[in-house]
């Protein structure tokens, strides 16, 4: 229970002092390969993770707009291992899409990430879909 007759506030720089805010690193050793992972990104690059992944599942071409939602885990899945770790996708779709989905990289990177971030940008790509898919129904 707090004491009101104190209030004792924690100043930003007291909660600075005891927060890590730097970036973390973990060194995954998968199948062979030095994999840096970072436990979070930015926040401005996890605006820019959103709209990656909006554009990979949506389309406007001459005023129509198209929705795919069905590409979302596939786009979440490359932005995770593009943005959080030192992995340079091959540029063909089809390598990325059997890579991502044969073997087990992006569970190797995400058991590297922070669950709680991951699953702000997930929930936030969900919730703009879902307004695309309102707006063109």
């Amino acid at each position: 229970m707090v004491d009101s007759t104190e209030n004792k506030y924690v100043e930003p720089e007291q909660l600075l002092s005891v927060c890590n805010l730097d970036d973390t690193y973990k060194t995954i050793v998968w199948r062979g390969l030095n994999i840096v992972v970072r436990n979070m990104i930015k926040i401005e690059e996890t605006l820019d993770m959103v709209n990656s992944i909006m554009e990979a599942c949506t389309s406007n071409k001459d005023g129509v707009i198209n929705c795919y939602p069905e590409l979302m885990d596939f786009a979440v899945r490359a932005n995770v291992v593009l943005r959080y770790s030192n992995v340079h996708l091959p540029a063909d779709t089809r390598e990325q899409y059997m890579i991502l989905y044969g073997t087990d990289l992006y569970d190797t990177v995400c058991s590297a990430v922070n669950d709680a971030q991951l699953m702000s940008i997930t929930n936030a790509v969900r919730l703009c879909l879902e307004g695309v898919y309102r707006q063109i129904k």
